[in-house]
């Protein structure tokens, strides 16, 4: 157990470490992501759908990744028709994605302490309407914004 005297500051240092553990994954998210070798079927001719298809039956180890493949094909053509998402978030419109994304998902992990919510991120951020190079995009900026809170709390432990 750390001495009395430094015991905060230990702890502040593991929550900080842990932020920028979910900051270093999000990053690598979101530059695999944007990678030639992912499985990505936005922009592709029909030859580079198949290919898509055969390397979706290899990672699953089933030729029946029909259901799966079609669904990846309609939520690539959703995501693509959303055009500009940061300028429609601050459209009246979609305050409620602009109050999740920018304020609940951050106060619901300081106040629960659950750093696992930022895990989901991604996945509410698409629910949202974000394109999934958005919904990445989206959560490295809400790391950061984590690592930032995180720094400043540090600062009445370690001044």
């Amino acid at each position: 157990m750390a001495p009395a005297k430094i015991r905060g500051a230990v702890n502040q240092l593991f929550q900080l470490t842990t932020c920028l553990g979910i900051l270093t994954a999000n990053l690598v998210n979101y530059g695999t992501e944007r990678s030639t070798s992912s499985l990505r079927v936005e922009s592709c001719g029909t030859n580079r759908i198949e290919e898509g298809r055969m390397v979706l039956e290899k990672i699953r180890g089933t030729p029946n990744v029909d259901a799966e493949f079609d669904d990846l094909i309609e939520a690539s053509r959703e995501a693509k028709s959303i055009k500009n998402p940061f300028k429609n978030l601050l459209l009246r419109k979609n305050r409620p994605q602009l109050i999740i994304g920018a304020l609940a998902i951050p106060a619901l992990q300081q106040l629960t302490g659950n750093n696992s919510i930022l895990f989901y991120a991604p996945v509410i951020f698409q629910t949202l309407g974000f394109g999934s190079s958005s919904a990445l995009y989206s959560s490295v900026v809400t790391s950061i914004a984590l690592v930032l809170a995180t720094l400043i709390s540090n600062l009445n432990d370690f001044c």
